[in-house]
C-alpha cells in the first residue's frame, strides 16, 4: 500500500519546484536587473509553504506531480500578483545606465 504524502514531503517538493523556478528566473532576468538573493529565495520559500498546504489538500490523491504543479502554480500566482499590486517597475523594464548593454547592441547589429 502506497503511503500518503506527508507535510514534510510537501515542503521538500515545494522547495524543489521553487528552486527550479528561482534558477530559471535568475537565468532569465540577471542580465537585465542583476542577481538579488531575496528575489531568488522568494520562490523556494513561498513554494514550500504551498507544498505543505497542498500535501494536506492532496494527501488522499498521493500524486506528487499534482502537488508539484499546485505548489508551482500557486507560487507564481502569489508572486506575480504581489509584483502587480506593489506598483514597482521590474528592473528589466527600466534599462538603467549602469548595466553593460554591449552584448545587446552587438546582437542587434548582426
Amino acid at each position: 500500500m502506497e503511503q500518503q504524502i506527508s507535510t514534510g514531503d510537501g515542503i521538500v517538493i515545494g522547495a524543489l519546484v521553487g528552486l527550479i523556478t528561482g534558477m530559471l528566473g535568475a537565468y532569465k532576468d540577471t542580465t537585465f536587473e542583476g542577481f538579488r538573493d531575496q528575489t531568488f529565495w522568494r520562490s523556494p520559500v513561498i513554494a514550500s509553504v504551498y507544498g505543505a498546504i497542498g500535501a494536506n489538500i492532496f494527501k488522499d490523491n498521493k500524486s506528487k506531480l499534482l502537488l508539484a504543479g499546485f505548489a508551482s502554480t500557486a507560487e507564481r500566482i502569489t508572486v506575480e500578483t504581489w509584483k502587480a499590486l506593489s506598483g514597482k517597475m521590474p528592473g528589466k523594464f527600466t534599462w538603467g545606465e549602469n548595466l553593460d548593454r554591449g552584448w545587446l547592441y552587438k546582437r542587434q547589429a548582426s
